[in-house]
């Protein structure tokens, strides 16, 4: 398995426990939880674009947006910002 190979596995790995995470969790605010769902749809679709096309513009701001969203979390849910701040540091490692 690439390096490449290995990260892109890393955060769908993350992305499949912070899933995990908001099922379980006491209910979220919802102007906080639409643009986490979101946020990791968007990741999960520019992870499909990476293996075959490669990241493009549009997909730079993700990792800000989750960096934003983890610093949102950070108080009221630690482990979500948690998990955020490692999915961010990934997504910069793949160039996302």
């Amino acid at each position: 398995m690439t390096d490449k190979s290995s990260r892109s596995e890393h955060v769908r790995a993350l992305l499949d426990e912070l899933q995990g995470v908001l099922g379980t969790s006491e209910p979220l605010d919802p102007a906080l939880e639409e643009p986490l769902r979101a946020t990791l749809l968007e990741v999960r679709d520019a992870l499909e674009r990476t293996q075959s096309e490669g990241a493009d513009e549009s997909d730079a701001s993700l990792a800000e947006r989750a960096e934003a969203l983890a610093v949102e979390f950070e108080a009221a849910h630690p482990t979500l910002a948690g998990l955020m701040n490692r999915l961010t540091l990934q997504l910069a490692s793949l160039g996302i």
